[in-house]
């Protein structure tokens, strides 16, 4: 694994995905996509992103996102048209967590949608463009985004949203966010309030009703005044001509809201503890019936038991009915007894036999050979009676040296010589024979020298003492 990260070129640039399933976090290669880059940096500083599904899922392959319309055919990259795909040798769909763009097959049809590979995909180089990839352990929760159930479609069947991105390092300083139209709130339309102007010299009675016209305006302008009430047009010193100060009507506070809502839900929760009791007391008392009738069909079972067996035990006089018991059972008692016995008794004979007869066979052999032993010799010497017998055992030595046959084996005695083993010498005592000797001028040596210069043959120690 560490050399994939060997391989792949530092990253330039981050963006955090805020997801349902979790914060993705996204490092991007700026420098090696800068095309791809730019374009999903942009469209995440817009909030284009903003609400939009995972609308693709292929297990364990890909999760496809980033089309506003969530069908997999919108989306458009900030360029205007689709881009081309910029493909790397050092980017390569050897793993899962790595982001690409999507498109349609060609290579100039990216647009703004991309996908996350959710395992190694080999098929998808140089067909798509690797522009980021999941860091941290924010990848497992990109990874729970293939988790999803699909139907025939690829479509999971639980949508996954993008709820916003942010962009944590932009790579681009230069990028300017766009905005859009349908951003502003819409304006309410004015209404105009140019006055309608009448154009009498159409109507055949066009003079007659531009001098009525004239008239009402002129009543209605005369007219037009403040309101007066009683106290204005009378001289009433009793009434007062300044207007009656009317309290404000206080409105309904949250607090007195909130309290009618709670003893409205106070209300709707004792109506259904009270069904609820209802309920509860119906099943109770169906149990409590089924229970009863049960209860009587057994209490009426055991009943009848019961009169059977006083019926029974009726018919045997008492006495008879105790005696009959304990016989039985001593009866029983005594049969299985004997038959434990007897088992145990054969058993015990045939292993007492074996072994005594085993025994006895062994006994005897071992006398017989003691006898023998004994009459071959007698504190040393052999038996007259076994003479004869080692006679014609020694004339079948002779013909057959090697084979020992009949009783003559029997005579042979175990002797040896005891050897003596010298022991290990002690340093601390150190005796003659501890150094080796030699005299160069003692007789014996001197004629070994000699012999081995005059080849062989030693000199004689009369020779030595006349020299």
């Amino acid at each position: 694994m560490s050399n994939i990260y060997i391989q792949e070129p530092p990253t330039n640039g981050k963006v955090i995905m805020y997801t349902t399933v979790g914060d993705i976090e996204i490092e991007l290669w700026s420098k090696e996509t800068p095309l791809a880059c730019r374009n999903f940096v942009q469209l995440c500083l817009e909030g284009y992103y903003n609400q939009t599904i995972f609308h693709r899922l292929a297990p364990n392959f890909v999760v496809q996102g980033g089309d506003p319309s969530g069908t997999g055919f919108g989306g458009e990259s900030i360029y205007g048209e689709p881009f081309r795909n910029e493909p790397h040798s050092r980017l390569r769909f050897m793993r899962r967590g790595l982001l690409a763009t999507a498109n349609n097959g060609d290579n100039h049809s990216n647009g703004s949608q991309f996908f996350f590979t959710l395992d190694a995909t080999p098929d998808l180089q140089n067909k798509h463009t690797i522009f980021g990839k999941a860091v941290g352990t924010t990848l497992f929760n990109m990874l729970k985004l293939g988790e999803s159930e699909i139907d025939a479609n690829e479509r999971p069947v639980y949508l996954n949203k993008i709820l916003k991105t942010e962009v944590v390092i932009n790579p681009f300083d230069d990028i300017v966010p766009r905005s859009f139209a349908s951003d502003k709130p819409a304006e309410a339309p004015v209404d105009s309030k140019a006055k309608a102007t009448k154009n009498f010299g159409l109507l055949s009675f066009g003079e007659e009703a531009e001098e009525e016209e004239e008239e009402t305006e002129a009543t209605i302008s005369e007219f037009r005044t403040v309101s007066k009430s009683l106290h204005d047009v009378v001289d009433d010193p009793k009434m007062s001509s300044q207007s009656v100060l009317s309290e404000p009507i206080e409105e309904s506070t949250s607090d007195e809201l909130q309290s009618v809502q709670q003893r409205l839900r106070k209300a709707e929760a004792e109506r259904l503890d009270e069904l609820e009791a209802e309920d509860a007391q119906r099943e109770a008392t169906k149990n409590a019936t089924s229970n009863s009738r049960v209860d009587t069909l057994r209490q009426q079972a055991l009943q009848l038991q019961k009169e059977l067996t006083r019926t029974k035990v009726k018919d045997i006089p008492l006495e008879a009915r105790t005696v009959k018991a304990v016989d039985a059972a001593v009866v029983d008692y005594k049969k299985g007894m004997e038959i434990y016995e007897s088992r145990r008794r054969k058993a015990k004979n045939k292993e007492g036999d074996k072994r005594d007869d085993r025994e006895a066979t062994t006994l005897a052999k071992l006398k017989a050979f003691q006898s023998t032993l004994h009459a071959v010799r007698i504190d040393g010497e052999e038996s007259p009676a076994v003479q004869s017998q080692l006679a014609a055992d020694s004339e079948g030595l002779e013909e057959a040296e090697e084979d020992i046959t009949g009783l003559n084996w029997m005579k042979g005695r175990l002797s040896f010589e005891a050897e003596n083993y010298k022991l290990a010498k002690d340093a601390s005592t150190k005796a003659d024979d501890w150094y080796e000797l030699y005299d160069p001028r003692n007789p014996l040596n001197k004629r070994k020298r000699e012999a081995a210069k005059d080849g062989g043959k030693p000199k004689s120690r009369r020779n030595d003492e006349k020299a």
